[in-house]
């Protein structure tokens, strides 16, 4: 329209005007196409196929009432991931009471236990249920072993778990697996988290404040006006890109205080329930640039090395990937499941298993 008005008028300020118009909008039209690609079309390169193999289910993925969103209560399953037509993984997953099997979470022994928190590295993701860490270790010694771990979980599912007294065994080792994308996750920023348990960190002070959905009573007296506007706003990719910055998570000084806060709350919490119990923290000490976190600092500030120091001013026992994996920093490659999905294989599950039994769990009490 403006470039017909241009082509129509005879004035030469108004053409100006209509020129600078038409230009406008035709470069808008393209950033919105631009983040188009870059929000849609380059991550429709990745699928996933999920086959129901039972007949107790036909839906994976369920609403939890502690940690948002986990699997359903009883499922077996086989899950496929695609990167264009090239098949990256097809594994099974066997889930029993809401938790991925081991081969001695229902068995008759006693109630002493070892429990695994953190997301989808400790749920085994692209690996078979006997392949994931959590199974191998429970292969490998005579305590039960419950793998709390799910895709996508942080820190905060597992001080909800603690906080809602779930675990119902006496755990002599409690491991929780930590990787950077953590801070954003229990920041609220994950996309894919929507729902999670939510803390607050005021004044130094931490506690639980519901859940990320819950309604912000600052929103709740915007005009309806305010609020269609911002509405049809998302509606473009080019908002979502540059000014929601969909797609790239931030992470703040107060992100990180609330994790290491969520860290050292969950150790007393859990020393408070199970005296006789060990907390020890896998840490993957080198970012990962797998398709689901993507984030930058506000600051260049090292956060791997700021999780470090923590943990150390804490007295928190902790284990860094680089020292269990061998030449991990040089050979990164050798521990992933492709080049395209960073999640750790199964020698990885199985490297981890084994420096755990020997290195945590016969160690255990050892100072």
């Amino acid at each position: 329209i403006f470039i017909r008005l241009m082509l129509t008028t005879q004035k030469s300020i108004i053409k100006n005007i209509y020129y600078n118009l038409a230009f406008t909008i035709l470069l808008l039209g393209i950033l919105e196409m631009y983040s188009l690609y870059h929000l849609k079309y380059a991550k429709s390169q990745y699928r996933s196929e999920t086959t129901v193999k039972d007949d107790n289910s036909s839906k994976y993925i369920i609403e939890n009432k502690y940690f948002g969103y986990g699997p359903t209560k009883d499922i077996k399953i086989n899950k496929k991931r695609f990167y264009n037509e090239t098949m990256l993984y097809s594994a099974d997953y066997t889930i029993e009471n809401g938790l991925r099997i081991t081969p001695s979470s229902n068995s008759n022994l006693n109630d002493e236990c070892i429990i695994f928190f953190g997301g989808s590295f400790t749920f085994g993701e692209g690996v078979n249920d006997q392949e994931s860490m959590p199974y191998i270790v429970g292969s490998l010694q005579n305590k039960k072993v419950y793998n709390w771990g799910f895709g996508g979980y942080g820190p905060h599912q597992m001080l909800a778990t603690i906080d809602n007294e779930m675990i119902n065994c006496e755990p002599n080792v409690i491991i929780y697996q930590a990787i950077e994308g953590h801070i954003v996750r229990s920041a609220g920023k994950a996309s894919w988290d929507k729902v999670g348990p939510k803390y607050i960190l005021d004044n130094g002070i931490l506690y639980f404040s519901g859940f990320f959905d819950d309604t912000d009573s600052s929103n709740t007296n915007q005009s309806s006006l305010i609020k269609k506007i911002n509405n049809q706003l998302e509606k473009s990719y080019l908002y979502k890109k540059y000014i929601l910055k969909e797609g790239t998570y931030f992470i703040s000084d107060y992100d990180v205080q609330l994790y290491n806060e969520i860290i050292a709350t969950t150790q007393k919490k859990i020393l408070a329930q199970f005296s006789e119990s060990e907390f020890h923290i896998i840490l993957w000490d080198k970012p990962l640039g797998t398709d689901e976190d993507f984030f930058k600092n506000e600051t260049n500030d090292n956060n791997i090395e700021k999780m470090i120091n923590e943990f150390k001013r804490l007295n928190i026992k902790f284990h860094l990937i680089s020292k269990i994996l061998p030449n991990y920093f040089n050979k990164m490659e050798k521990y992933e499941i492709s080049q395209y999905d960073k999640h750790p294989n199964a020698l990885a599950h199985q490297l981890i298993a084994d420096y755990v039994v020997k290195n945590i769990i016969n160690k255990q009490g050892v100072k």
